[in-house]
Parts: C-alpha cells; structure tokens; sequence
C-alpha cells in the first residue's frame, strides 16, 4: 500500500498506540494522518510557520503529537481536536533533528547542533532539566528505553551514548565503532538490544547492559538513516539512502547477508516502522510516499478480523471459503467475508453466556452454536437467521460441534460427560443413541468417512477415544499420551493418523492400530499447545500456542516448516484452513482472527530451502534436475523418468525416510530408497503415468 499526499520528502513516521492511525512528517512543513486499515488520509496538522518537519512523535496515550523543526522548534498537536498548542522554541540551536517522548508519557526530549540533549514537559513545553551534555558534536538521534530508565543518543561524534535518564548521567559510553555519523539509533522491546546506523551505511546491534558491540549488518550501500527492532525481537529492519528497506533475521548466524530487501521507492527512505503488531513494516521517503509493506512473511492479511470483546473460542470456515464465523467468550457469533474482511451481520447476541463452539455443515448451509447456556443453535448461513427449534438436551456447558461429512447430523459434546446426536433437518434427537462418556467432553470431531468419532476430555493422561456412531461403542483408544493432557487433536484427510496437541509438544497417532507415527513428539513451541490442524492435502500440520506463534510441520517427517507466523499479541485458541488449502485462520485470547495466505507462506518457505517437502512442492524441472526457487540442485532425475517431470499437476516428496512422487493417475513411485523406487517396475510406471 503506498500512501501519496505529501508534498515534499516525507521525513519521519510514527503509529499510534493503539495502531489505527499513522502520523507522517515531511519537509511540507505538514504532519498528516492516515487510517492504517484504508490508508485514507484521517487529517493534517500545520505548524504556525513554514518550518520543515524533521521528527515526530506520539504521547504514549495516543492523545498527542510532537514533531521537531527544522528552524529549531518543538510543535505538538492535541490529536483528539486537532488543535496546535503552544509552540517550544529552542534558542540555543538551528534545527531539532530528533524527538523523543518518555515512556511514562511526561517528558520529550529533542537533539541540538550543539551536542545537548534537552529535556521538556510535554503539557507545558516547558524546560524541565538541566541539558543532558556528553557529546562533541551535533546530536542526531535520541531513543528511550522501553522502561524509560535508560535514553540512547548518537550523532556526528560517531559515538553513541546511553544515558541514565533519572540521574541524568552518562551510564555506558561513549560506544565507539561506527566509522561514520551515527543516523539512527532503536531499542528492542525487552530493551536488550540497541540498534544503531551510520553514515557509512552499517547495521551495529549491542547489547545494552554491557555495551558491548555484538553484531554488524553489511549490505546498504549508503547512509542507514533509521531502524526498528520487531515486537517479537527476532528481526531488525533498517532504511537507507540507497533507496532499501531491509529486514535483518536476528535468529541468523550470519552477520553480512540480508534474507529480505525492500524496493519500491525511487529516493532516499528517512525513516522505517513497525505496526504495533508486527505484520507491516512502513517506511517514508524523499520521494514524497509511505509505503506499508505486508511483512508477515509477505503472506498475511494487512489487518486481523476484529470486533468481538472478549477472546474467540473456535473459527469455521464455509466451504466456499468467503464465510468465516467466530464464537466468542463475549457470548456472541459473528459471520464475516473473508474478502473484504467486513462483518455479514449484526453480531448475533444468541448465547446467554459463553460460545464455545460453532462449526459448519458440509454443505454450507447451516452454521451450529454451543454454549455454556447449554443450548445448540442453528443458522441459516445464507441468511445469518436462527432457525427454531433450539437443540435442547445437555444439561451442562456444549464445549465442542461436529456435522458428519454428509451433513445429515451434529454431534455435541458437554460438561454433562455425554455426546449427543441430532438430525439437523427434523432439529431433533437422531435416531443414534447418545454415547455415556463417563467424563466432560472438550473435542468431538467425525473422522473423514463419517463412520466414527474421536473424543477426549480434556483431563490429565487422558486418551482420544475412537467410537463407532452406529454403534457407540469403543473401537480404538489412543493413550500412549505420557500422562500429557490433550488441548486438540485433528484427523488427517484420510482419516488415518491423529495428531493431538500434548502440553508443549504435538504428538501423531496410527488410528487402526493406535501407535505412534513419529518418534517422540513433535517439539518447537516455548509453551502448550492449544490448536492442531491438518492441510486439506495431508501434508502439513499446523499448531498454535500460549507462546502466541503458529507453527508449521511436515505431517510425514515431523520436520519444522519455516517461516513460524507471528502477530498474535495472546494465546491461540483455533486453527482451521479453507477447503481449498489456501487460507488458513487462526483466533484466540487477543479477541482477533488472523487470515493467513498459505500459498504464499509456503512460497517462503521454499524460497528459505529448509525443508525438503516444501522446496520440491515449489520445484521446477531443469536440465534433468528439480531446482528450487533459489535454483539450489534438489533432485537429479534418471532420463526414463522425465516425461513424467512433465505432467502438470506433479507432487514431489522426498523426506528422511521416505520416497513419494504421485501424479494426476496415481502414485508413481514409493519406497524407502530413491534408486529402488526409479529402478523398480519402470516401465510399468511410465506406461501408467504419461
């Protein structure tokens, strides 16, 4: 998205608190506002002169702007009204390179040609302090601590000092390294690490108790005129006078090579930013523009669906993957487009108390709702209307929903420690008994062919028990769970495996025989896991967990899939894909819904040549070998074999210990062994394939 209206070089740009508005300075001498959602211009605020923007700032409580001049003053705006207060003017000095406001909201600070920093009240504009002195030359940039102990400064001494803002006194420095001016200057959000540009074009990262030098980023080609640290703390991005944004993955061994570079504008970029949640990265530039990229791994939405008030409990998504329903701990159901990310309806208040579970039936037709009011409803998904009557039956809290595949029946399961049935036609008990549990059912879910169920409770050492509907009896259990409580679990499309979330890790279960698939479990997340799902095509699974992250999986080699997809600021609750595979939702605790482009995380990750799966899944057929995206040799392939290279629709899958190569007609090869498998019945396959 690129946001065009400023005049003159656009100078510096700050998000709001709350993240809904961006401010943008430029030499214009105006600061404007732009709704982050739409980019449309919100307002513009003028100074009382013709003094060229240099810095700006909001107050921690979104209610005010500041912004630093090129003629030496101070000016800030109330936002709420738009109105200009009192200007400050610094006598002693030219021009206010940079501002900044404390964390606690009640003092900015601005830089001199002199090497001072000056303290002000932000209500007054009033000097407060003594100046800060220390260096000997032109401060260029200041920069609080995220606790606001500690204020970072740099300038054309080459030097950067950290200050300790209570007492006003130098606490490490000065932090000798840059051969050049100091541009730029940004801590983390743990306030470990501080980033710091130069004029010579280099990326210093130092670590903020000791002050030493950790490490430097080679690679722009001119001056590094701002920095920013991610909200998750595992990326720096950086903008230059080269024309790039670039985002350093601080997770990486290497010191020297950039995994991303920005480029769009055509002139200087002054300044760069992250959204409050870290899926947008904003830059600003010489060339009048602010552009907002989508850098949740260039496969998020722009914005999450947002609306309910309290945590989200499950997501569904209708079969024509436009439909997304939410249930909520605020007692409402919201029906939303995925396209357009727009609420369908009013917010259905139907629930007295919490939803905890809405699914959809096979068809689309109908949306089901349980609660802790003990009621199942039904909606007509085309008309968001509730039909009666109202599924009456438990007597306790309805934790989860299922429709069987032909969307004749709903199974619910409840507190009241049974799974019930019901004919979603007739909206009464079906003609299947309801199955005595013996314990409060939290996940019901009927496997791929509709002849079984899969049920847990939840309790410590729990099993998944696999029932037969007809019947209700018991006809597998899967309890090798190492006394580890169950969160969620998922079928596989072919309903062969399960995999169930098992405190921290994941684990994969054979349904027929109840064994293991994977040896151990699957290990990665910081926390325990709440939400597990499979791909459509069985190849991935997909979790998400209290440490606020999803990750990705290889289903076959349990092997972790990168990029993991950071923008929950809470614990993750529901996981579930589009029919189709190509979006994935993911909600919880932060009361938001995320929509999530797979096919382009995916991409990503092909491109990153992690992992075998997904490098073949991308791969392309060259000189007889699949190369990768990034042209890595993958796979050299026997000349009898490429004819079938050829066919269009070709999955690739050669993992740890296992050989897979299928086609529109069926599975080509499989095996142990890659030689065994082009070697075995070649002709055979060939005759089959082409």
């Amino acid at each position: 998205m690129v946001l065009a209206g400023h005049e003159w070089s656009v100078t510096s740009i700050a998000y709001s608190p709350d993240g809904k508005a961006l401010a943008s300075g430029s030499y214009d001498t105006t600061v404007r506002l732009w709704d982050t959602h739409s980019g449309a211009e919100m307002g513009k605020f003028l100074t009382s002169g013709h003094e060229r923007i240099n810095s700006i700032a909001f107050t921690p409580d979104g209610h005010f702007l500041v912004a630093g001049t090129h003629s030496g003053s101070v000016f800030r705006w109330d936002v709420r009204n738009g109105r200009l207060l009192v200007p400050t003017n610094d006598e002693r000095t030219a021009s206010i390179y940079a501002v900044a406001i404390s964390p606690d909201g009640r003092i900015f600070v601005s830089s001199s040609n002199d090497g001072a920093i000056s303290l002000w009240s932000t209500e007054t504009g009033q000097p407060v302090r003594d100046l800060i002195n220390g260096h000997t030359g032109l401060v260029r940039v200041v920069s609080f601590s995220p606790d606001g102990s500690t204020l970072a400064s740099g300038g054309f001494d080459c030097t950067l000092r950290l200050w300790n803002f209570g007492l006003g006194q130098t606490e490490r420095g000065p932090l000798i390294g840059h051969q050049g001016i100091v541009e730029s200057v940004g801590f983390s959000q743990d306030g470990c690490l501080l980033a710091s540009g130069s004029s010579h074009g280099m990326v210093y990262v130092w670590d903020v108790r000791s002050g030493h030098h950790l490490r430097t980023y080679l690679g722009h080609q001119d001056a590094v005129a701002s920095v920013a640290f991610a909200p998750n703390g595992h990326a720096l991005a950086s903008a230059s006078h080269d024309h790039t944004v670039r985002i350093w993955d601080l997770r990486e061994d290497s010191n020297s090579i950039s995994p991303l570079v920005l480029r769009g504008h055509s002139d200087i970029v002054n300044g760069v930013c992250f959204s409050n949640d870290g899926l947008n990265l904003t830059s600003c530039s010489g060339d009048c523009t602010i552009r907002v990229w989508d850098i949740g791994g260039n496969y998020s939405s722009i914005l999450p669906l947002d609306g309910h008030n309290d945590e989200i409990h499950d997501v569904a998504v209708g079969l024509d993957d436009r439909l997304v329903v939410s249930a909520s701990k605020d007692g409402s159901v919201r029906l939303w487009n995925a396209l357009t990310r727009d609420q369908m309806y009013p917010p259905l208040l139907i629930h007295a108390e919490s939803a905890y579970s809405v699914a959809f039936s096979s068809d689309s037709c109908w949306i089901a709702t349980g609660s802790a009011d003990t009621i199942i409803r039904l909606c007509d998904a085309q008309t968001g209307h509730w039909v009666q009557p109202e599924l009456r039956g438990h007597v306790q809290s309805v934790n989860c929903l299922s429709f069987s595949p032909d969307g004749l029946h709903l199974a619910s399961g409840s507190d009241d420690l049974t799974v019930r049935f019901w004919n979603v036609k007739s909206r009464q008990p079906a003609q299947i008994p309801r199955i005595m549990y013996g314990e409060r059912v939290l996940s019901v879910v009927y496997s791929p062919d509709g002849r079984f169920i899969a049920a847990h409770s939840g309790a410590n050492g729990d099993e998944i028990r696999i029932l037969d509907v007809s019947t209700g009896q018991q006809v597998q259990s899967l309890d090798n769970l190492r006394s580890t409580s169950i969160s969620s679990f998922a079928f596989s499309p072919d309903g062969v495996r399960i995999v169930a979330a098992l405190g921290k890790g994941i684990g994969g279960f054979d349904v027929r025989t109840g064994d293991q698939v994977f040896e151990g479990q699957i290990e990665g997340h910081l926390n325990p896991v709440n939400a597990v799902a499979y791909s459509p095509d069985g190849r991935f699974i997909v979790s998400g967990a209290l440490d606020w992250t999803v990750r990705l999986w290889d289903a076959q080699t349990a092997e972790a899939v990168e990029p993991v997809l950071y923008g929950h600021t809470d614990t993750i609750y529901s996981i579930v894909f589009s029919s189709d595979g190509r979006l994935l939702f993911t909600a919880g605790r932060d009361m938001t819904i995320r929509m999530w482009d797979f096919e382009k995380i995916m991409l990503v990750a092909a491109q990153r040549g992690r992992n075998s799966l997904v490098s073949l899944a991308f791969a392309r057929y060259k000189d007889g070998w699949l190369v990768s995206p990034t042209n890595d040799l993958l796979l050299w392939v026997p000349p009898e074999y490429r004819g079938c290279l050829e066919i269009g629709d070709l999955c690739k899958v050669i993992a740890t210990r296992r050989v897979v190569i299928t086609a529109d007609k069926g599975v080509l090869h499989q095996g142990q062994d890659w030689t065994q498998c082009w070697r075995t019945n070649a002709n055979q396959h060939l005759s089959s394939s082409i």
